[in-house]
């Protein structure tokens, strides 16, 4: 039950940052322009004002607004590549594939060896259940740039998820898209496809939000499970843009437990792409997949943490999950307990949806909760806290 996406998104800021860099050193900047074109100068120097506001907009993860300022910065310019990457990656994090991807093609029309587009349309493609696609694209930005280690290593697990693909069955409706062994699972596939929907409804309700693209998911052997995926080997499922599960030796309400537990995740993934703090994300698909036993022992657990250390703090809890399953259970724990007080005793189920959607809006989570609740992230941690003494109970 791995979260995996952050990882990608902490080197695409990185490549953005590059982006910025190409835009104020390109030569159609105003510095570079002969003062004569009054016009061309002009339109230069407007540009680089509403790129400027754009990338504002943009780190305070207010994307919608940095998408007008991108377009417009575009209508001034429009044959800049790195504006497109801006604007690419700006409707990327709202979610807007098709748009997106327009953006990143039209960045390659101008400059067809530009590794950022070809990389952001490979992970598009990836997410789109499109993985030949995306295989095409990431060769293109490996040539482009061979010393890529990021590329070299999603190369080779794109290359390996579509040798998976070439042996499994697929079943689909408009909203999954299931991929599975029909020799050896061949009663999977109407069994996943009702309980994924099941989780639709459910999360839907609860949410107020269901995502806009057709998930795709994946049942491998075990052992393909962990070549693809790299997962700690006490790994359930992983959503890493698509989800996928090793589904040998699973009983009914493992399954279930497991393929709602990674649906959630999609969910917060269209929701807010990656900027979901990990004890929330993790702590949602928890208490959603609705696993009891296994939850009432993560619960105590939590407890005892809480009562054996001092100053814990959900913002130390790992972005990265240790390869030890028991240290890994303990971050789990606290993340299910906060996560429960938060969703249970703070908010209603209409603050919960607004906390969502403020989120989605590009919030922080401290900045929504107080929004939402007038509680800042302290006053919330106090109390958290607090709900885990005995003598609370």
């Amino acid at each position: 039950m791995v979260y995996l996406m952050y990882d990608i998104k902490s080197i695409f800021k990185i490549s953005i940052l590059l982006s910025g860099i190409i835009f104020l050193t390109a030569p159609w900047n105003a510095r570079s322009v002969n003062a004569e074109n009054t016009e061309s100068f002009e339109n230069s120097r407007k540009s680089v004002s509403l790129y400027k506001r754009g990338v504002r907009a943009y780190k305070k993860n207010m994307y919608g607004e940095a998408i007008e300022w991108f377009e417009k910065a575009i209508e001034t310019n429009e044959q800049n590549p790195s504006l497109y990457i801006w604007l690419g990656n700006s409707l990327f994090n709202r979610s807007d594939y098709e748009s997106s991807k327009r953006a990143f093609e039209n960045a390659l029309s101008i400059k067809p060896d530009h590794f950022d587009a070809h990389f952001s349309l490979a992970r598009i493609y990836y997410l789109t259940s499109e993985p030949e696609l995306a295989l095409e694209h990431m060769e293109l930005a490996s040539g482009i740039d061979p010393s890529s280690r990021l590329a070299q290593k999603y190369l080779v697990r794109l290359q390996k998820q579509i040798d998976a693909d070439l042996l499994l069955e697929n079943e689909s409706n408009y909203i999954f898209s299931v991929s599975f062994d029909g020799d050896r699972n061949p009663e999977l596939r109407n069994m996943v496809i009702d309980i994924l929907m099941d989780a639709y409804f459910a999360i839907d309700y609860e949410f107020d939000a269901r995502p806009d693209r057709q998930i795709s998911v994946m049942l491998l052997t075990k052992e393909k499970f962990f070549d693809i995926t790299q997962s700690p080997a006490w790994s359930g499922g992983v959503f890493e843009g698509q989800i996928k599960i090793p589904v040998s030796g699973y009983d009914l309400d493992r399954l279930k437990t497991v393929l709602i537990h990674e649906y959630v995740h999609a969910v917060i993934f269209h929701l807010m792409q990656n900027r979901c703090p990990w004890w929330l994300n993790e702590g949602l698909a928890q208490y959603f997949s609705k696993d009891e036993v296994v939850n009432a022992k993560k619960m105590s657990r939590s407890m005892e943490l809480v009562a054996s250390q001092d100053g814990i703090r959900l913002a130390g809890l790992p972005g990265k999950i240790s390869k030890n399953a028991e240290k890994a259970f303990d971050s789990y724990s606290l993340a299910l307990s906060a996560t429960a007080f938060l969703f249970d005793d703070l908010l209603t189920l209409y603050q919960f949806q607004d906390l969502l959607t403020e989120m989605g809006q590009g919030k922080t989570f401290e900045q929504a909760l107080e929004q939402v609740s007038d509680i800042d992230m302290e006053e919330f941690e106090n109390q958290w806290i607090d709900s885990c003494s005995p003598s609370s109970f």
